[in-house]
């Protein structure tokens, strides 16, 4: 780490933002006052969904707030960025991507949330910088100019859905959608629930294996064409980020594109890469945009698995490499799985508030078979009117998502599958992260066994029960009463 004075300054701004966003306090401009109220907003399209699932049609629209009146109140004009969702009426043609367009709809707060443990909406879509919703949204009126670029990956986008649509079955279309297009919509909740329930949901997100798979295939195929240097790099790297728009800019698919730019940059420079600086710079430039991302379980999980990567991973794995007798490639990548889960458990808990048993030994399936499952999804899009090709690699995508799904099914009736732990206090998650960080610090000082033994010692720390007290919970049920009392 102190080798790498560009990470300490990144960390230094890092801490700074941090501490910035615990001072600040609120929510954006509220409308309370406007709930159930139809309202006339003028915006700019910034993204748009349509899914079609059981015969039911969704149509999505995404606006950057210009200005909003409600027909008794002056005519408001957003002072910064912010972001509104429009579910359209059925009837409704989705606008151009850029287009701006005049709006009609009843206004929707996200819910906060009221009792613990529970989804707040109102954060989450604070995040991402969205202040409230139209339903039975009527467009009125929109531009003529709209962004040629943003349209045409939507089109393409929606070309691929239709492709998916057609070769695949319809729930393994739906997965294949959200993990090569990042359609979240179009995936079945009860599929995403046991992905996660397993500890492997994030096969469903567009990141750093989406990107260097794409990316990097697609530079070493350039580079043996003996095409100029610059080709080599630029045209993947430009390549990513119109994948990356396409796709939605989801938290872990930029952090996996700026990473992805700053390697092809080095090796244009013909400089080192060295990925923990890249993950500092990316993470400074996605804060530096919201720093709310800190409480963001997309951006925490993306980075933490990268630090994992580059600090915790070497520092329980790395004796293995020096010895005479070479360990076998199943143990090497079982150690460095654990040491993932490992770093990984505290967000688990804070997020989910459970931690699956086995999602390190289903991972250990998992994540080889994604290097069969991307290719197969790509070779289906783009070759797909080639007969044979696009049934072989239909054929391939579905037994691949039927060993995903019988693999968590079996997982889930295993004995102590999951720990149910709860969210746990703040001074056992610093406890369990410094015994994470004295297990790298000592990594050249102690043995394997014993840096080991340091986080297994923290692990238990952090899942102890804590004393036992008696507590009486209010809960938010609607109409009535809830009492929730409780002796731990």
């Amino acid at each position: 780490m102190l080798r790498r004075p560009l990470s300490l300054v990144c960390l230094a701004v890092i801490v700074v933002l941090y501490l910035g966003t615990r001072l600040a306090t609120g929510f954006p401009s509220c409308y309370e006052d406007l709930e159930g109220k139809p309202v006339t907003v003028v915006g700019k399209v910034y993204q748009k969904e349509y899914t079609s699932k059981a015969g039911k049609e969704k149509k999505v629209l995404y606006l950057q707030l210009i200005s909003m009146e409600d027909g008794l109140h002056p005519a408001y004009t957003a002072a910064e960025r912010e972001n509104v969702i429009c579910y359209l009426k059925a009837d409704e043609e989705l606008p151009q991507m850029g287009s701006t367009v005049k709006v009609k709809g009843v206004l929707k707060n996200f819910q906060e949330a009221t009792n613990p443990g529970q989804f707040d909406a109102k954060s989450y879509y604070h995040i991402l910088k969205i202040s409230f919703q139209l339903n039975q949204t009527e467009i009125q009126g929109k531009s003529k100019k709209f962004n040629k670029i943003t349209e045409n990956l939507y089109e393409i986008r929606k070309y691929f859905s239709d492709i998916l649509d057609h070769y695949l079955p319809e729930e393994d279309a739906s997965l294949m959608k959200t993990m090569l297009l990042g359609e979240k919509g179009a995936a079945d909740s009860e599929v995403k629930a046991v992905y996660q329930r397993n500890g492997i949901a994030h096969v469903l997100a567009i990141s750093g294996l989406h990107i260097s798979l794409l990316g990097m295939t697609l530079y070493r195929l350039l580079k043996k064409t003996g095409c100029p240097l610059v080709l080599q790099t630029g045209l993947p790297a430009g390549i990513m980020i119109l994948y990356c728009i396409m796709t939605g800019f989801s938290v872990s698919s930029l952090r996996a594109v700026i990473m992805f730019g700053i390697h092809m940059l080095a090796l244009f420079c013909k400089r080192t890469y060295d990925m923990i600086t890249a993950a500092f710079v990316a993470a400074v430039l996605l804060l530096l945009d919201q720093p709310l991302y800190f409480y963001s379980s997309s951006f925490l999980f993306s980075f933490g698995c990268i630090f994992a990567i580059g600090f915790l991973v070497p520092a329980l794995t790395e004796e293995l490499k020096c010895r005479e007798k070479q360990p076998g490639s199943f143990l090497k990548a079982f150690l460095s799985g654990a040491a993932l889960t490992m770093a990984g458990i505290p967000m688990q808990l804070c997020f989910f508030y459970q931690m699956p048993v086995y999602s390190t030994i289903l991972n250990l399936m998992v994540i080889p078979l994604m290097s069969f499952l991307l290719p197969a999804g790509i070779v289906l899009l783009f070759l797909c009117r080639l007969s044979p090709i696009g049934e072989l690699a239909g054929a391939l995508i579905s037994g691949i998502l039927a060993v995903f799904e019988g693999a968590c099914n079996f997982a889930e009736g295993m004995p102590f599958h999951t720990v149910l732990a709860g969210k746990p206090e703040t001074y056992r998650i610093l406890l369990y992260l410094a015994s994470l960080l004295l297990a790298i610090m000592l990594q050249e000082k102690i043995s394997l066994w014993k840096r080991w033994l340091i986080v297994l010692c923290g692990g238990v720390l952090l899942f102890l029960p804590g004393k036992k007290e008696f507590t009486l919970t209010f809960l938010d049920v609607g109409q009535g009463d809830c009492i929730h009392m409780k002796r731990t």
